[in-house]
């Protein structure tokens, strides 16, 4: 009976077909916001997705990617990203928030970019582009950007 529901509740809001990305990442140390179009399927509690395109905003970053994410409750995703192209070691985690309306979520990106092995941004997927760039405007002024970089160091960790 559980599993009757969530599925109902996720097959009401419709999360496979077409989204809109707007993402936050960097090239060369800049801010750059990259904008996409993906590609859903859905599968029981999973969402697997892909960017149909690199973005035209990231010539010099921009790459073909797929993410797996695991649906927690009926509004919450986290998952995996990695690109798409063998030698390309970009990859991280995804986690991202449902609004209600299922028109759109929010979340944030951890994992290796263009500049380093650990990076992070804020991203927005809605159903229209439109929508997509301003729930990412909103994103941005309401919630500030994490900054700093980070570098590989070694730990020296105390056996107890």
């Amino acid at each position: 009976m559980k599993r009757e529901v969530f599925e109902s509740r996720v097959g009401h809001l419709h999360l496979g077909g077409t989204w809109h990305a707007v993402w936050e990442t960097s090239v060369d140390h800049h801010r750059n916001v990259n904008r996409e179009v993906l590609r859903a399927s859905v599968s029981r509690r999973r969402v697997r997705i892909i960017n149909l395109s690199a973005s035209v905003d990231n010539v010099v970053g921009g790459y073909l990617w797929r993410a797996d994410l695991k649906i927690h409750g009926d509004r919450f995703l986290s998952g995996t990203y990695k690109a798409a192209e063998a030698n390309m070691l970009y990859n991280g985690t995804l986690y991202a928030v449902l609004h209600a309306s299922g028109q759109f979520m929010e979340g944030r990106w951890v994992g290796a970019n263009f500049d380093d092995d650990l990076a992070t941004g804020r991203f927005i997927l809605a159903r229209t582009a439109p929508t997509a760039d301003d729930r990412f405007t909103d994103l941005c002024a309401e919630r500030p950007r994490a900054r700093g970089r980070t570098t590989q160091t070694t730990l020296d960790i105390e056996e107890d």
